[in-house]
């Protein structure tokens, strides 16, 4: 007799429990201080993102498939608690899944005659395996080439990575990634960071939250590929915009990551000595830098077309 268990209950590495807290308030260069000490919830009330389903359509084969409904990256893992009649035995098994659907594995029924037992634990984790983020990495400053950056306020002090914007200003992507969440999306979905940030994943497993925007997002959808120095987001008010780089490893907490701001072609600056003093440049190696020869090329006609 089949006695099949499909289980997702709350274990200890069910998304859940994964919240990203930032480091509470401290002084930057007596100058600066962090935002508030915030939560990101990895996931909305009421909202799974990750579904498993085993495919029994070949007789004699178990097909896992994982499905996932966004464009963030999950680790899957089963556990399984009991397997009988079955050619190779497993306690554990971990995948990576993507957007779509996810071919996992398969379970061979040794004696399809006689049936089988399964019974297993299905969990998942935000983060791609062997991800390694790059702290040392030099990010454009989201504004318009020749914008000196002005910090936000709070208590008196500035905010450390925020930018002081007016209505119809336009914010500009500073590192290639994957749209994952706009901002003023009211939708129940899965995403990190509040429904007033756009948010970016980048290819080190890394994710970039644009926070303090309520719209305004130009022509983006989630799964877009967007590039250093194209205008993404244009200011529906008066705001201060606060960037925050998270590490997307597999722990119940994520880190938050300092970031450098490019000051010429090769180096960056942290944001005390930026605000107020660099005007914003967007040069042609850091736009590049994680282009593709294809995309590069691309690149490249469009500019002459431009000219």
């Amino acid at each position: 007799m089949v006695n099949l268990t499909f289980s997702s209950g709350l274990v200890p590495w069910r998304l859940t429990a994964l919240l990203l807290s930032l480091v509470s308030p401290f002084i930057l260069s007596g100058q600066f201080q962090r935002e508030e000490a915030t939560q990101y919830s990895s996931r909305s009330d009421g909202f799974d993102p990750v579904k498993l389903s085993v495919d029994q359509s070949q007789e004699g084969t178990l097909k896992f498939i994982a499905t996932n409904e966004t464009f963030y990256p999950f680790i899957v893992k089963i556990d399984f608690r009991k397997m009988d009649n079955f050619t190779t035995p497993y306690r554990t098994r971990e995948a990576f899944v993507k957007y779509g659907k996810n071919f996992l594995f398969d379970l061979k029924v040794r004696d399809p005659e006689s049936g089988y037992n399964l019974d297993y634990n299905f969990s998942y984790v935000l983060g791609r395996p062997d991800d390694v983020s790059e702290p040392d990495f030099v990010y454009l400053v989201p504004l318009k080439p020749g914008s000196v950056p002005v910090a936000g306020k709070a208590g008196g002090a500035g905010i450390t990575d925020s930018f002081s914007l007016q209505k119809g200003d336009t914010v500009y992507c500073c590192r290639k990634g994957t749209v994952t969440a706009l901002p003023g999306d009211t939708r129940n979905i899965f995403r990190i960071s509040e429904k007033n940030a756009l948010e970016i994943l980048h290819d080190d497993g890394t994710i970039m939250i644009y926070s303090g925007l309520s719209g305004g997002a130009i022509g983006l959808t989630p799964g877009m590929t967007v590039y250093p120095g194209d205008p993404v987001v244009v200011a529906t008010e008066n705001t201060t915009l606060i960037l925050h780089v998270v590490a997307l490893v597999q722990a119940e907490k994520l880190p938050s990551l300092p970031i450098q701001y490019a000051v010429d072609e090769t180096s960056g600056a942290q944001y005390s000595r930026i605000e107020g003093r660099f005007a914003a440049i967007h040069p042609e190696s850091l736009i590049i830098k994680e282009m593709t020869p294809r995309e590069i090329k691309q690149r490249e006609k469009k500019m002459e077309k431009k000219r």
